[in-house]
């Protein structure tokens, strides 16, 4: 489900957040780690705060994944590196 997209597309923000759940319980359901919490997708898609935080919890995992994979790209290119010049070095 593409839920960043549909997500407080057209609400409008509550005047207070009573209602709302705490940012930790969004922030896991951004990373998956609710699931089947219909009540609390409801409300998320529901409320324009909420939906707000899902959406910046979504980049954020996207974010700190695209540092993760880089500095293990980095990591290869650097010992790769090493490697040839300790062979190079050997001969």
């Amino acid at each position: 489900m593409d839920t960043q997209k549909e997500y407080g597309a057209s609400v409008e923000a509550p005047p207070d957040r009573t209602n709302c759940p705490p940012d930790t319980r969004v922030k896991a359901y951004a990373k998956g780690e609710i699931s089947g919490d219909s009540s609390l997708e409801e409300h998320v898609r529901q409320c324009a705060w909420c939906a707000s935080e899902y959406r910046d919890h979504v980049k954020d995992l996207m974010w700190d994944r695209f540092l993760k994979q880089s500095t293990n790209a980095s990591f290869i290119v650097v010992a790769a590196i090493i490697i040839a010049v300790s062979l190079r070095s050997c001969h």
